[in-house]
């Protein structure tokens, strides 16, 4: 996750039974935070709390050559470009290949996982006797979907990429199987929503519940949602002391190890924040002492403040800044608006019966408050599963066992490939074209022209008719072996795409019936 990273697993012989372990110096809730520490040569250093709490005693011995990286996830939201190349900045300032952190942290996680799995293995286990599930936000796009599983290639989970062995599990179908498992709310016919609110993303998926038994769920709704987590809080937050401070201090301060420590005290205040709350809240600022000295006042500055933003802030003794609710309330508000606004549409245009709060951010009792007040009506109802944290991770487990569940699935795009088709004269689309649009080939000793570019519609939401149309892009490649040894017209293949999966899968099956199944890269 953006914030915070688990794992959980099931033997083959009892799926029932599911486990989640803490590990990475994991404190509450069975999960720890997504923070790496590398060294200075981009080899790995420690993953986790244990990562956080490294780089503090680092800097404490006057040591800040480690990178350090958090919220790194949040790279592949939106539609990400060049992420095979792409550089992020360390706490820092130094750059490094988004890849590698992405590849250290899976491989950390892989590591952890089948050492716990093999204490109860007489033999141990090795990576290809495990079918690994690895969850994502249903609103990512494709690029980043494949670029995932390219990372899981290097880090080892699986051998090569397109492995049936790994499968990529949408976060709030997961929720959705494990909040139902517990709850048994459901019934065939009914419509529900879940609302997987975490650290990143805001993730929104509807279905339709097809049958009970077997348990089949429709997709009703393209996924929805977007960049509104719990991280943009701590943004509004950030934000705030930057305003406080002035921006040329607080760039200076966020390069230190000491602004992960301010931020972590602001992440107790945010989680234990209540709707009710009347008192202000506490934050040391004597961090931002350590690293700009005499430089800041803080009375003077908050007097600015107030001034300039009508605000009431107080300070007690010299460093001790007191956040008024009315503040922190403030800080929420863009986050449940733009959710809010996001939720009510969908509700409106397909009446769902169920609501379902699911993720880290869930917990948040201002948050719970906010949604049920506006969501909850006489024939809605919005529930929130204990531990709603948990719920992604033990669902990714159940749909690991039982992928079927999800019957089918809404497109966010029109699918086809690029094909040359053979020129017919009588075909008004064929003619008239600019010279570059015909190829001519040589078939059985003599020139055959093709139209090239023509675009062959697989999954449509619209039509075309040339890949170089407004608003076509080429996404993705997949590659077909063949076998060189045979002439042309004997390596005819079928490729069969299936796009109701969380990945476009194509299976290839050549004259003689062997078949192979091929997910399609779309990082080209």
């Amino acid at each position: 996750g953006t914030a915070r990273t688990g794992y959980a697993y099931c033997f083959a012989s009892s799926p029932e039974r599911i486990e989640v372990k803490k590990f990475g110096g994991a404190e509450n809730d069975q999960k720890t935070l997504t923070n790496l520490l590398l060294h200075e040569d981009g080899s790995f250093c420690s993953f986790g709390h244990e990562a956080r709490t490294t780089y503090y005693e680092d800097a404490g011995k006057g040591l800040s050559n480690k990178l350090f990286f958090q919220n790194f996830k949040m790279e592949l939201a939106g539609e990400p470009a060049d992420l095979m190349t792409k550089k992020i900045k360390a706490l820092n300032g130094k750059e490094h290949s988004l890849k590698s952190v992405f590849v250290h942290t899976l491989r950390y996680v892989r590591e952890e996982a089948l050492k716990e799995v093999s204490r109860a293995v007489p033999d141990g286990i090795t990576r290809n006797q495990v079918h690994w599930v690895l969850t994502i936000p249903a609103i990512w796009r494709d690029s980043a979907k494949s670029f995932m599983r390219t990372c899981a290639v290097e880090a080892g989970l699986i051998s090569q990429r397109d492995s049936q062995s790994l499968v990529l599990a949408l976060e709030p179908e997961a929720a959705c199987l494990s909040t139902e498992k517990a709850g048994n709310f459901l019934a065939a016919g009914d419509k529900f929503m879940v609302l997987d609110c975490g650290g990143g993303t805001v993730d929104i998926t509807m279905h339709r519940v097809r049958s009970k038994a077997p348990f089949r769920l429709e997709e009703i709704a393209v996924a929805d949602g977007g960049a509104w987590g719990s991280t943009y809080i701590d943004k509004n937050f950030e934000l705030f002391i930057e305003q406080l401070i002035t921006t040329p201090h607080w760039k200076v301060f966020c390069e230190t190890p000491f602004y992960v420590e301010l931020m972590e005290s602001w992440e107790k205040v945010k989680l234990n924040f209540r709707v009710d709350d009347t008192a202000s809240r506490p934050i040391n600022l004597s961090l931002i002492s350590e690293v700009l000295g005499d430089k800041v006042t803080f009375k003077e500055r908050i007097d600015l403040h107030n001034a300039s933003h009508k605000k009431d802030l107080t300070l007690r003794g010299r460093t001790i800044l007191l956040i008024p609710p009315a503040l922190i309330r403030e800080f929420h508000e863009v986050v449940v608006k733009k959710t809010v606004q996001c939720v009510l549409g969908l509700c409106q245009a397909h009446l769902p019966k169920y609501v379902f709060m699911v993720g880290g951010f869930s917990e948040s009792d201002h948050l719970q408050h906010q949604l049920k007040g506006m969501l909850t009506t006489p024939t809605r109802k919005v529930i929130v599963p204990m531990r709603p944290g948990l719920a992604v991770v033990k669902g990714a487990v159940l749909f690991g066992v039982s992928r079927d569940a999800f019957a089918s699935r809404m497109l966010r795009y029109t699918y086809g490939t690029s094909t040359n088709i053979q020129f017919n004269a009588a075909n008004k689309i064929h003619t008239g074209l600019s010279p570059e649009t015909y190829r001519t080939y040589m078939q059985n000793g003599s020139p055959v022209v093709y139209v090239t570019g023509m675009f062959q519609l697989f999954a449509a939401k619209e039509s075309a008719i040339f890949v170089t149309e407004a608003g076509m892009q080429g996404r993705g490649s997949v590659t077909i072996p063949i076998d060189r040894k045979r002439r042309v017209d004997e390596n005819a293949v079928t490729c069969e795409f299936c796009f109701g999966d969380t990945e476009i899968v194509v299976t290839v099956v050549n004259e003689d019936g062997a078949k192979e199944t091929h997910v399609i890269d779309f990082n080209v």
